[in-house]
């Protein structure tokens, strides 16, 4: 299901054409200018929590965005297209917008039309409809807003819609990476599977205060297609927010203050909250703060760096480019069967360690696991060779894990951590280049995390 932050979007576009027919002012939005979430514009990078207080939903008191006459929108079919979400078009009404459907192949557009509303065919226009469409845009007062792929328009649909995607006197909005076969799931950009959270949108918080790097926007952009709000929390200046669903935590420049980590081990531990954490350990030092709150859910990251001797497991024939091994966990992993993204890449990534001596409500299970012929490198280590030494540490070793606080299963949201052992699982080029299964991952994990 499509997010509410799209929605805006498509109404803010919309709006300022309906405005720009009342003035004669053409608004374009063609292939080659950037799409309103490529622009350095979203709040959830920015450090201002101040406006990171409120999701807008179709029925919150934020006022309309077109405040006018109720305009006719026409989303046309008779070509396969799939229907309009139930939710958009509730919030198009909600935004006062009338929303109706009509089939171009059996009727002329009606009269009382300014703007349609165009999505993906099934298969390419009859030659009559093409003429209905066309005779209407061809009238400067008229409109049309698309809602279209861009990597999955054929040759004749590029031909028959050039002019209204590049050029000319209307409005064109395109999606990157919509899955024309399922109805409400934006895909990850040029990705053709469908969303693997489908769900209500949960606001997920990017912990910083220790000089975490941003999460790339492009990572943002995937999570928020993939039906997750993202924002950015300082937690050396504020309390975790009482809206937070779950805490996204990467890894600091330096150490965490006291109060940071007391912080998040109150969220985590007196308010059953959930955390997604992608860390690697530095070779220079230690994080004692950050090492206690994971030793306090029986974790700990390796002081070594994992060597794999089987290229086969490996990319680009580096020892240290390792591709995990999936275990077992039904909610996590599953998903990424089903979807065949079970390859997942990490870089140069070390081990989470489990402790035995902590307490009993705590389950930890494996997920992504190591073959048998690894092995780990000690950062104190002399050489810096690949072969194997006799003060290695043999392999297999965890990279992610799932805690689950059984104490507090049955209160209604329960304790639970995914940690891993990589920071590179973040990197868009990572992803890309073994599939996106780093990204589905963290997807899927959050989706647990969240008790979905």
């Amino acid at each position: 299901m499509r997010k509410i932050v799209i929605l805006l979007l498509v109404m803010s576009a919309v709006a300022i054409g309906l405005s720009s027919c009342a003035n004669n002012i053409p608004v374009i939005v063609s292939e080659d200018m950037p799409l309103a979430s490529q622009r350095d514009t979203n709040i959830f990078n920015s450090g201002d929590n101040s406006q990171n207080d409120s999701i807008p939903t179709y029925g919150d008191s934020q006022p309309d965005i077109a405040q006018y006459t109720p305009q006719v929108i026409y989303h046309i079919i008779g070509s396969g297209e799939l229907p309009l979400s139930p939710v958009l078009v509730e919030f198009l009404e909600s935004e006062n917008f009338i929303i109706r459907t009509h089939d171009a192949m059996l009727y002329d557009i009606p009269d009382n039309a300014s703007t349609l509303f165009i999505t993906m065919p099934a298969h390419d226009w009859e030659a009559i409809k093409e003429d209905r469409i066309h005779n209407f845009l061809n009238n400067y007062d008229n409109r049309a807003f698309f809602a279209f792929t861009l990597d999955t328009i054929s040759q004749a649909y590029r031909y028959r819609l050039g002019d209204y995607i590049i050029v000319g006197d209307y409005i064109v909005i395109v999606e990157i990476g919509r899955d024309n076969n399922q109805d409400d799931n934006i895909p990850e950009h040029g990705d053709s599977r469908p969303s693997i959270t489908q769900r209500n949108p949960s606001v997920i918080y990017h912990v910083i205060g220790s000089g975490e790097l941003p999460l790339p926007l492009a990572l943002v952009e995937f999570l928020e297609s993939e039906n997750f709000i993202i924002r950015t929390h300082n937690a050396m200046l504020y309390d975790i927010p009482e809206t937070a669903d779950a805490l996204f935590i990467t890894m600091p420049a330096h150490d965490w203050e006291a109060i940071k980590a007391d912080r998040i081990f109150n969220y985590l531990n007196n308010h059953e909250g959930s955390a997604f954490l992608s860390l690697v350990i530095s070779p220079e030092e230690r994080f004692p703060r950050l090492d206690t709150v994971l030793q306090a859910y029986g974790l700990r990251l390796g002081d070594y760096a994992i060597v794999e001797e089987d290229m086969a497991r490996t990319k680009m024939d580096n020892p240290t480019w390792i591709v995990p091994m999936l275990e077992h966990h039904e909610e996590i992993l599953l998903p990424l069967v089903l979807y065949d993204l079970t390859e997942l890449l990490f870089l140069t990534t070390t081990a989470i360690e489990v402790l035995d001596v902590y307490s009993a409500n705590l389950l930890t299970e494996p997920l992504l696991i190591t073959s048998d012929t690894t092995f780990g490198r000690l950062f104190s280590a002399d050489t810096g060779a690949l072969y194997r030494i006799p003060d290695d540490i043999e392999g297999p070793f965890h990279l992610a894990v799932a805690v689950t606080n059984l104490a507090l299963v049955d209160t209604a949201s329960a304790a639970r951590l995914v940690v891993v052992a990589s920071d590179t699982i973040l990197h868009g080029e990572i992803n890309h280049l073994i599939g996106s299964g780093n990204w589905a991952f963290i997807s899927a994990s959050l989706s647990w995390l969240l008790g979905h």
